[in-house]
This record gives C-alpha cells, sequence and structure tokens, in this order.
C-alpha cells in the first residue's frame, strides 16, 4: 500500500481529474480489507467494551462525514487548487460550524 500510495502521490494530475475520493485505491480494497477485518475483530474480543463503541463512534462520524462532504462537494478542483484553506472550511462546514 506504501507503493501505490507513492506512485498516486507523484501522479501529474493528484486529483485524478477532479474526482472525490481517490478512485485508485479501489484496486486494492482487497489487500486493505485484511488488516481492518482483523482490527475489528480484535476490538470485538476484548472484554473491556469501550474499544467496541470507541470504533462504532469513529465509524458512525466517518460515515457522516463522507456523506455530508459528498452533498456539499463544489467541483474546486476544476476550477482552481483546493489547498488546506478550502479543505478546512468544507470540513468545518460539514458539522454545520462555518
Amino acid at each position: 500500500t506504501m507503493l501505490v500510495t507513492c506512485v498516486y502521490a507523484s501522479w501529474w494530475a493528484p486529483s485524478l481529474s477532479a474526482s472525490f475520493g481517490h478512485r485508485g485505491f479501489v484496486d486494492i480494497y482487497p489487500i486493505l480489507s485484511m488488516p481492518l477485518g482483523y482490527f475489528v475483530y480484535r476490538v470485538f474480543q476484548l472484554k473491556n467494551k469501550s474499544g467496541f463503541y470507541l470504533l462504532s463512534f469513529i465509524t458512525l462520524l466517518f460515515v457522516y462525514l463522507n456523506v455530508r462532504m459528498s452533498f456539499i462537494y463544489l467541483y474546486l478542483w476544476w476550477e482552481s487548487e483546493l489547498g488546506w484553506t478550502g479543505y478546512l472550511n468544507r470540513l468545518m462546514e460539514s458539522f454545520f460550524i462555518n
């Protein structure tokens, strides 16, 4: 996965033509799913359920963030560079802070 990340980071169009997300990683999802599945399995095996609740909260937070940012997506990469300022503004807007 590090090799794939380095190759995509050096691509001439890092946004992969104005996409939301990084479609290039779809090819290695089966490889990435194995450590994720093992991690979730280990969290479920814990006697203390705080890890389960924390994992559930983080998962729900990321699902919400994904759906909300999909709704406020404004094709920023077509017209200008997104940059960290634009990304942080979209992130704050997704949590209704802006």
